[in-house]
């Protein structure tokens, strides 16, 4: 099928046309393309980055070496200590 500007009925072919374990994925790309939110966050501009300030780059620093260390755990194990389980 040539790919021009397909219409709907094209569309509905190719879904047809679909091997069923590849069904998950293409609901997931076509909920992408309906829902507002993610059109949104697709077609928004990239922002320039900010250089960071010596007290920030010092805190990056700071983490980087904490998670190089193993000074820190993921959030369901912090959790789980807090808890006391």
């Amino acid at each position: 099928m040539a790919m021009t500007t397909p219409t709907r009925d094209q569309l509905h072919e190719l879904v047809d046309a679909l091997p069923e374990d590849e069904i998950p994925a293409a609901a997931r790309a076509l909920a992408t393309l309906t829902d507002p939110f993610l059109r949104a966050l697709a077609h928004a501009e990239t922002l320039e980055a900010e250089e960071l300030t010596p007290d920030e780059a010092a805190g990056v620093d700071a983490g980087l070496a904490d998670v190089a260390a193993g000074r820190i755990v993921p959030e369901a194990e912090a959790r789980r200590r807090l808890s006391g389980q």
